[in-house]
């Protein structure tokens, strides 16, 4: 690699994803609703009130042929036409070098969870629902927790009718521009980028990311998690919380995939660092609750958070719920998969990190990668090393 391609890199790499800012603001009034929340313990959904303008909405973000009349207006500019070329060339890209060999890899190298219908959770995953579908495309639930917040859904909900549109989609597009062509989101990018207007948060970039995978999105909400621990939905999306206020609060999306079954996405916003949780916050103990039946959890991109001692609440709280774990070495030190609860395999290549979390190299993850010629390579560049012969993955199956 040139040193001006290094250089780069790094440069980029600054900017990637943390969860160490500690500052709370004031809490912010939430007007309660009266509708009893569809219980989260069920395996099955049974019904969802389907409101077709986010699926228009979404169609209208991908790059598809929209059925909402405001929106449909605005597909025949010469701009649209334009911002469409642009996000195809961006998808087909993206799925031909990393979507297609990552599917590839998890079905071979994970079937069994690659075809279960098991819940998923991915935390510090800001909205990266494009990973997590092509590895856990038959989950019946997927939870993403994030430090990005969820966006105000009531300015979505007029998003058809505002003069200044083209903006919004050209900021769109660059928020979309980082993990299309790397593998992960800069938190500091995003948080100038997702705050515009309308189009504000995550839920662009997830309805976005949905579509692309054909599904059909069947509702939308804004939620927040009560004191126990039920979700009810935010009636007045006006409010505005940021993640390091206590209350937790993110977005619900039912959507339906080819087999027409009701599905659901949460994206939960909030600092997970013990700054602001505790062994019993609403945060810890909906995590705990969401999995009753174990998870099946993805980490990636994580920053090396939970190397550090004020993240233990979420990563002791992760290595509980989950039965299967797949990361790559920003999520947990091998030593806190000991090998009498834990069988671990291994992928890919490992040296160290990135220079700028130098200091969680793994001697003994070094070891392994060293003395193990049984170690399969990757095909795909994932996590902070975009390239395949520097990328790496592990395993974590717990044993019954």
């Amino acid at each position: 690699m040139s040193r001006n391609s290094l250089a780069i890199i790094l440069l980029i790499l600054f900017f990637s994803c943390s969860q160490e800012k500690t500052n709370k603001t004031e809490e912010e009034p939430i007007i309660k609703d009266t509708i009893p929340a569809i219980p989260e313990m069920s395996e099955k959904i049974e019904k969802v009130k389907e409101e077709p303008y986010w699926d228009a909405l979404a169609e209208f973000f991908a790059g598809e042929i929209s059925d909402e009349p405001l929106l449909q207006e605005k597909q025949q500019t010469r701009f649209y036409a334009s911002y469409k070329a642009t996000i195809n060339k961006m998808w087909q890209q993206r799925e031909k070098k990393f979507i297609i060999p990552l599917r590839k890899w998890a079905k071979e190298e994970m079937s069994a969870e690659h075809s279960s219908g098991k819940a998923v959770f991915y935390p510090f995953s800001g909205p990266d629902f494009l990973t997590i579908y092509a590895l856990f495309p038959k989950a019946k639930s997927y939870t993403l927790l994030g430090l990005e917040p969820e966006g105000h859904l009531n300015n979505y909900r007029n998003f058809g009718k505002y003069t200044f549109w083209m903006k919004e989609l050209n900021i769109l597009t660059k928020a979309l521009d980082d993990i299309m062509q790397l593998s992960f989101f800069k938190t500091k990018d995003m948080a100038k980028e997702l705050k515009y207007r309308y189009l504000d948060g995550t839920t662009s970039i997830l309805l976005f990311f949905m579509k692309k995978y054909n599904l059909k999105i069947l509702n939308t909400e804004r939620i927040y998690i009560d004191d126990s621990l039920n979700i009810k939905v935010i009636k007045d999306s006006s409010y505005s919380f940021t993640p390091w206020d206590t209350i937790l609060t993110g977005v619900r999306i039912y959507f339906q995939d080819s087999t027409k079954e009701i599905k659901k996405l949460i994206y939960l916003s909030q600092d997970a660092s013990d700054n602001l949780q505790s062994k019993d916050s609403t945060l810890i103990l909906f995590v705990k609750k969401n999995f009753p039946q174990g998870a099946n959890t993805f980490i990636k991109s994580a920053s090396y958070l939970m190397y550090k001692p004020y993240f233990s609440k979420i990563k002791n709280t992760i290595l509980q719920v989950s039965d299967f774990l797949l990361q790559d070495d920003s999520g947990m030190p091998i030593y806190n998969f000991p090998a009498e609860k834990w069988e671990l395999k291994f992928y890919g290549n490992y040296e160290r990190p990135i220079p700028l979390f130098y200091n969680w190299y793994q001697k003994d993850l070094r070891k392994i990668y060293k003395s193990d010629t049984t170690i399969k390579p990757l095909a795909f560049g994932i996590g902070y090393y975009v390239y395949s012969h520097r990328s790496n993955l592990m395993i974590a199956r717990k044993k019954k």
